[in-house]
């Protein structure tokens, strides 16, 4: 594997973890002038300014805040058993990510109405620059349930009225979580953390299926994946997730390029939560190559502004591969080196 390859050469020991950091010490290093280096920096901090801002809805009980925990190693959205229903939109800031954890629907029409104005109302602000507030939509469903109304009407009363059918089918992933209790849970090698043959085929069947059901209900075409989160949840001991690392591929996919890059120091350094997947393709790799594109697309900001802090591209397959001279990309490695062991 190239980038593994690659990364073999560069010490895995990193000083300064925080990816805006080293390229700010890159810039501060430099021998451009003084008056280059506070564009520089400033051009640096107008990027960091713009987080990344992804929100997650379904239904009561799907699963959103486990995943949320799962994915960024947090502890900060509720889960468990005695009140896992959320009454508000909930922010849980992770330095440049923000992540927005909507209220169940599916319990209460009354509520449900509420929760949709706020939802639709979250939507719809604005960056200063004009840009939309939220990046990512990441509807979450049960891998069992086979009502989809939920979903229908969160996609056709507000994410299509809000964000366009176009920039909806664009900007939403729809996962289908708790892969392991689906079919009854019969079908589940708990000795292997993953589904046999028999449940594969049945997961498998039911992203197609909801793929053409939402098609012919809303218009967009999307096909879900399927994974379970596995996260702990009270004193209930859980099995590592699984199909993580491709949830994780599909957000990362799905930021526009030039923000990826804020995913870099959050992602969730527990390694066994990245080691069960449906192996249908090379994650660990796709996710890195990802983020190697978003230093890149960064570093041609400041190219554009008469400074070379040190990116060339090597021509490798796809023209995602490079070497980063400045230290900079030790803090890829450094934080996403357990992907690709």
């Amino acid at each position: 594997m190239e980038v593994a390859e690659n990364n073999k050469n560069i010490n895995d020991t990193v000083e300064e973890k925080d990816l805006y950091k080293r390229l700010e010490k890159v810039i501060l290093d430099s021998n451009i002038s003084s008056d280059d280096k506070s564009r520089q920096i400033s051009k640096l901090a107008m990027i960091k300014a713009e987080p990344v801002n992804i929100l997650f809805l379904g239904s009561t009980g799907v699963g959103k805040s486990s995943t949320i925990n799962a994915l960024f190693n947090m502890e900060k959205a509720k889960v468990g058993d005695i009140d896992p229903e959320t009454e508000y939109i909930e922010e849980y800031q992770l330095d440049n990510i923000h992540i927005w954890d909507t209220p169940g629907s599916g319990d209460d029409v009354e509520k449900d109405k509420k929760h949709m104005s706020q939802i639709k109302a979250k939507l719809s602000e604005t960056l200063s620059g004009g840009n939309a507030l939220i990046d990512l939509a990441v509807i979450i469903i049960d891998a069992g349930q086979r009502d989809l109304k939920n979903v229908y009407d969160c996609i056709n009363n507000i994410l299509i009225p809000v964000m366009g059918k176009d920039e909806a089918g664009k900007r939403t992933i729809i996962a289908m979580n708790k892969a392991d209790t689906a079919m009854g849970g019969r079908h589940w090698l708990r000795e292997l953390n993953s589904p046999d043959v028999t449940l594969t085929e049945y997961l498998d069947r039911k992203a197609q299926s909801v793929k053409r059901r939402l098609h012919e209900s809303t218009g967009i075409s999307i096909l879900p994946l399927y994974y379970c989160a596995g996260y702990k949840e009270g004193k209930e001991a859980q099995l590592p997730p699984y199909n993580l690392i491709k949830l994780l591929y599909k957000i990362i996919e799905t930021l526009p390029l030039e923000r990826r890059i804020a995913m870099v120091d959050q992602i969730n350094p527990e390694k066994e939560h990245w080691l069960f997947s449906d192996k249908k393709m090379d994650y660990a790799e796709k996710i890195l190559s990802d983020l190697w594109d978003s230093v890149c697309e960064n570093a041609k900001v400041f190219a554009d502004y008469g400074m070379n802090i040190g990116i060339w591209v090597m021509g490798a397959p796809g023209g995602v591969l490079g070497t980063l001279i400045g230290g900079a990309i030790g803090a890829v490695v450094g934080t996403a080196k357990y992907l690709i062991a």
